[in-house]
């Protein structure tokens, strides 16, 4: 998700792409829209890397399904036993 957050905004001087600083998302934005109940769904950004059996580990949003119990969801990384992650 940081590289969504940190991708530059386009700017064109002169009908010329040029660089800038400018990103298209701050950090706080993206925050917001990733932990907003209306905008995000009820869902959460969660930061740990968790197992989620067979030998799978997962890091992104979750949804609370119960209290105390989570269902990950969403946008996230699933890194599989071999090292690949998608």
């Amino acid at each position: 998700m940081k590289s969504i957050a940190d991708a530059k905004k386009p700017v064109y001087q002169d009908g010329k792409l040029s660089k800038t600083k400018e990103v298209l998302l701050k950090d706080s934005e993206l925050a917001e829209l990733l932990n907003s109940k209306t905008s995000g769904k009820g869902l959460y950004w969660n930061t740990r890397t968790l197992d989620i059996k067979n030998g799978r580990t997962y890091t992104g949003q979750w949804t609370k399904v119960e209290k105390h119990k989570e269902q990950w969801t969403g946008l996230g990384t699933i890194k599989f036993p071999d090292g690949s992650k998608y």
